[in-house]
């Protein structure tokens, strides 16, 4: 009986245990797709993130914003029921990385009203923010949502996550193949102009040289010579 009743409570702190970890992953904000909302003027409700979450660089996504009259509110088939129209028409956006803005066209997604996509590349991992201005229904908007403050996650760097490595994130790029090409270029003509000076500077020392020697046989044969005998001769009177 008591062998039951210990399989019975371990059995249920197992259950305990797993249902606690299920929930901890669900939670978990970097598994989790995010989004951020906000209330403008009591009369609108923004909610923002990216279009693909998790977001990763070098991927296309985008800004996803859906923007209600009131509190966002969604009927079964994942529509707005209280949407806000033609807001692509009056509202701009931008995104803004490390100081630097990039201008992004919204809009409306299909069949979805209210909600608009704003297409583009994050080429580096980091906090990205959606810049909006403009008007909706004559109402100024000037709002920033920023990652990884106001609810959506950052961009993520996608290299860890790469699987088999490539030749591209292996090997060169093709900036620095081209660098290597010019280098190469470079030292193949440096090494040319330094022969064809090597060659002239060889030819003209034997032109120097035979010009030395036919002058010195020159004066070899110039000069004048007296026989022995007569040096004998006058050394015997």
């Amino acid at each position: 009986m008591q062998i039951q009743m210990r399989k019975r409570r371990s059995i249920s702190l197992i259950g305990l245990l797993t249902l606690v970890a299920l929930l901890a992953i669900a939670l978990a904000p970097g598994l989790a797709s995010a989004h951020g909302k906000r209330t403008i003027d009591n009369k609108y409700q923004f909610i923002v993130g990216f279009l693909n979450e998790p977001a990763f660089a070098s991927q296309q996504n985008g800004i996803d914003l859906t923007v209600c009259q009131g509190e966002c509110q969604t009927n079964a088939d994942k529509t707005v029921k209280n949407p806000v129209k033609d807001v692509d028409k009056t509202l701009k956006a931008e995104v803004i990385f490390n100081g630097q803005t990039f201008p992004v066209t919204l809009t409306p997604r299909y069949g979805f009203d209210g909600k608009y996509n704003g297409v583009f590349f994050p080429t580096q991992a980091g906090d990205y923010t959606f810049h909006f201005t403009g008007t909706i229904n004559g109402d100024a908007v000037d709002e920033r949502f920023v990652s990884s403050k106001d609810g959506f996650n950052s961009v993520e760097a996608v290299a860890p996550l790469q699987f088999p490595a490539t030749s591209t994130s292996s090997g060169p790029s093709t900036a620095d193949l081209a660098q290597q090409v010019k280098d190469a270029n470079d030292k193949a003509g440096s090494a040319t102009i330094f022969g064809i000076i090597g060659i002239v500077v060889g030819v003209l020392g034997l032109i120097v040289a035979g010009i030395s020697l036919v002058m010195l046989r020159s004066n070899r044969a110039g000069r004048p010579t007296t026989p022995e005998t007569n040096l004998v001769g006058s050394n015997r009177g």
